[in-house]
């Protein structure tokens, strides 16, 4: 399904643009139009969109007179966080307003171009424009994993699994939950360096709402269980700072869970039990199925961590600390510097204690549990 908007009050023109559009995409289009600004606007803030295709001289108000809104146009479109990344175009059939707005617009990232009923390049330009839409790959969620067995593992869940492809230089894998059509992404290698690169450059590719993350982590002996699993609130990696001689400061750069995810995984929580019937759906010995679920920090580290004695030190970062890995910081400061400030939830399985005892003997079980409850959150986070 191809969503376009049209902000225009002109019916002619609005008719030959549909005409347009209707051309290029013959199957699954979904055309809203607007005349006037403020229900534009709020368009704009309650739906996603492919395209956006707008006029500059418009009525603020239904039944107002027509007035040069380019700069409130501008600032609506690039401010909704649905369409921030959405194709856009402008038509005018004003050359003076065209001339005047063309650096601003061009700037913006917005194609302008004169509007003439006799002169056929705004045709060309809007095809155009539209090849960009047909052809882009837009999901509405993004999934990132660090292990193959991470991504494996959603074959186990509600999930429907599309083929393997590559799209964009990355190895992706399209899936669907419910009617949502998302991609998950394997990362090339583990590390807070590759699941930040990875992350960014598949926002940019697919415009996702939200960005998930699935798989498994260490945890810390007092503090969380093996079998236990971390639902990420604030991260940040545990190896930034400096040494002075044999004491380390940290430079704790928090990234923290948005309030509206946070809440939802604590209902989720205490509604399912801790995810009791996911726990149990999968194969495990009983004392591994009897974890709890929680909402806690986790610190990311490029470095796996197989000491007791740094996995002390890492702990004294932060009394509460829960959980250990090696990318979620990475993800989610992707997300945050996106345009937009795409939402990021992380949920990770403890399958070990970060000490000489480290084994993978709950790999499968923890990657497994956390993808069910990924997909599950997914349909409450996007619905």
């Amino acid at each position: 399904m191809t969503n376009i908007l049209i902000i225009d009050d002109n019916d002619t023109k609005a008719s030959d643009i549909s005409a347009v559009l209707s051309d290029r995409f013959s199957e699954g289009l979904e055309l809203d139009r607007h005349t006037c600004v403020s229900d534009g606007i709020r368009a704009l803030t309650q739906k996603q969109y492919d395209l956006i295709v707008l006029d500059l001289v418009l009525p603020p108000m239904r039944g107002g007179e027509p007035i040069d809104v380019s700069e409130q146009i501008v600032d609506a479109v690039r401010q909704s966080e649905h369409n921030v990344r959405s194709q856009v175009i402008a038509l005018s059939a004003f050359d003076d307003v065209v001339e005047a707005r063309r650096l601003e617009f061009s700037e913006a990232g917005i194609v302008l171009i004169h509007y003439s009923d006799v002169n056929p390049t705004w045709r060309d330009v809007l095809d155009v424009i539209c090849q960009r839409v047909d052809s882009r790959e837009v999901c509405t969620f993004l999934i990132v994993c660090a292990l193959p067995m991470e991504r494996q593992s959603y074959q186990y869940t509600d999930a429907s699994l599309g083929p393997l492809i590559i799209l964009g230089g990355l190895d992706c894998l399209r899936l669907k939950v419910g009617d949502y059509r998302g991609i998950c992404v394997l990362l090339p290698r583990m590390g807070i360096v590759d699941a930040a690169a990875v992350t960014a450059r598949a926002i940019e590719l697919f415009s996702p709402r939200v960005v998930a993350m699935s798989g498994i982590c260490a945890g810390f002996s007092a503090r969380s269980k093996i079998g236990d699993v971390v639902c990420v609130d604030n991260c940040w990696e545990h190896q930034a700072g400096k040494w002075s001689g044999p004491n380390f400061k940290l430079e704790e750069y928090q990234m923290p869970l948005n309030e509206r995810l946070r809440t939802l995984l604590r209902q989720e929580i205490e509604q399912t039990d801790s995810f009791k019937t996911f726990r149990e759906s999968i194969p495990a010995a009983r004392e591994d199925q009897t974890g709890t679920a929680h909402i806690g920090p986790l610190v990311s580290g490029s470095a796996v961590i197989a000491s007791n004695h740094l996995q002390e030190m890492i702990a004294d970062q932060h009394k509460r600390l829960l959980g250990l890995d090696m990318e979620v910081y990475g993800v989610s400061r992707a997300c945050h510097l996106a345009q937009g400030n795409v939402d990021f939830f992380a949920v990770k399985t403890v399958v070990d204690l970060a000490d000489e005892e480290k084994n993978d003997r709950l790999q499968a079980y923890g990657s497994t549990l956390s993808a069910k409850i990924v997909v599950h959150m997914l349909g409450k986070v996007l619905a």
